[in-house]
């Protein structure tokens, strides 16, 4: 960018496309940039709009890269082990719905965690079977206990019926379409 490439005719000192190749530093780009230093330039075609919201849509593209970095990695959106059409966009589909409910949480958490800790907060929250009707909880993050105060469930005890985690799953439900 900086550096400008050029030959010389050794007898004359003129340039000349036939011999051999000098290098110069563009001292005039050098400077234009320079006088930009610590600026950040935004440009765009979207001329109906103004400075403000030019800089607003900007700055929300954060969360839209946010978005596709969850996805490919905390959902495993990639790689994806499916080759028909519709295995394909049901995968991504229930990649969607995941994001979509991460969002949700986290918007219930009032961004007080990260999407990364409230998946693997989620994952923490494990209940195994002892026997047909009773389930043992197994420790998790505050993430889980903040939850269960959103939500209004009890999820903190030692054990627990089958009757329970259905009741805790169709609240949790019902509270995601809810406005807190």
């Amino acid at each position: 960018k900086y550096i400008d490439e050029y030959s010389v005719d050794k007898t004359t000192g003129l340039k000349n496309k036939t011999v051999t190749t000098q290098t110069e530093l563009n001292l005039e780009k050098i400077s234009e940039d320079e006088a930009l230093d610590g600026y950040y330039l935004i440009v765009t075609s979207e001329t109906q709009l103004s400075l403000s919201e030019v800089i607003s849509k900007y700055r929300g593209l954060w969360r839209i890269e946010e978005s596709f970095r969850i996805t490919k990695t905390d959902l495993k959106g990639r790689p994806v082990f499916v080759r028909t059409r519709e295995h394909i966009e049901a995968h991504f589909l229930t990649c969607f719905i995941s994001l979509t409910m991460l969002r949700m949480l986290e918007l219930r958490l009032k961004h007080q965690y990260s999407g990364r800790k409230i998946i693997d907060g989620l994952n923490s929250a494990m209940a195994t079977e002892l026997s047909k009707d009773i389930y043992s909880l197994n420790k998790r993050e505050s993430v889980v206990d903040e939850l269960d105060k959103i939500l209004g469930i009890k999820f903190d005890s030692r054990y627990v019926r089958i009757e329970d985690l259905n009741r805790y799953h169709s609240k949790i439900l019902k509270s995601m379409y809810t406005t807190p």
